[in-house]
């Protein structure tokens, strides 16, 4: 059975003033994105296009917006490829150390040089690519049931790679995020995609970075 699924992005804003080190909440999140795809398998295999467009504009996640619609087959998608820009753009909540002003925005490059440099990624129509070097380009967000990395956890360290494919089941993959729960279609109905960035902004030193954000399907 064929079904219309529309998405609809959200963050959850709640702020914890009392966490343990200095961080703060994004109150906006900026991204463009060029494609979604699904798949069934949390290994990421055989991924279905939901949508695509070659001229993204950024969108703040934090808004609600419509990223997108498509039909998918009911079942229980596992992964989620997100096709994005190498540069998000977000605001702290409140200020960080130096470097991370409230309301101020920061320009963030991902896939860019330092750790992930020389690491290779290969988009949905089978393009590779790779991190060297500081220019923007597309790459995919993968995200998984099989991840490991989860916000700013024990396996999201210098080796983890939100971008990387394949991912396996043996528990120490560093490739790709967690996805903390599936997407469940069963029939046409609005899935609310949430990417929860509670905390997740801090003074990294010599500037204000976002971690990767807790994502999941309600």
């Amino acid at each position: 059975m064929k079904i219309v699924s529309r998405f609809y992005l959200m963050v959850l804003l709640t702020f914890y003033p009392f966490a343990l080190h200095a961080v703060t909440t994004p109150t906006t999140i900026f991204m463009k994105v060029y494609q979604v795809a699904v798949s069934n398998n949390a290994l990421c295999t055989n991924p279905v296009t939901i949508f695509k467009t070659d001229t993204p504009t950024f969108v703040d996640f934090i808004a609600n917006p419509t990223l997108g619609s498509g039909s998918i087959a009911a079942g229980t998608y596992n992964c989620v490829i997100i096709e994005i820009e190498s540069v998000v753009k977000f605001k702290p909540q409140a200020n960080v150390g130096v470097n991370c002003v409230a309301g101020v925005e920061v320009s963030m490059p991902i896939c860019s040089g330092g750790d992930y440099s020389g690491k290779t990624y290969t988009l949905l129509d089978g393009t590779t690519g790779d991190c060297s070097g500081s220019q923007v380009r597309r790459v995919p967000l993968v995200l998984s049931t099989a991840a490991n990395c989860v916000g700013t956890g024990p396996n999201c360290d210098a080796t983890a790679f939100p971008f990387g494919i394949p991912i396996d089941t043996s528990g120490t993959s560093k490739n790709g995020l967690k996805l903390t729960t599936g997407m469940v279609v069963s029939a046409a109905a609005t899935v609310n995609f949430t990417v929860d960035g509670r905390n997740q902004v801090n003074d990294a030193g010599t500037r204000c970075v976002m971690e990767a954000p807790v994502f999941s399907f309600q």
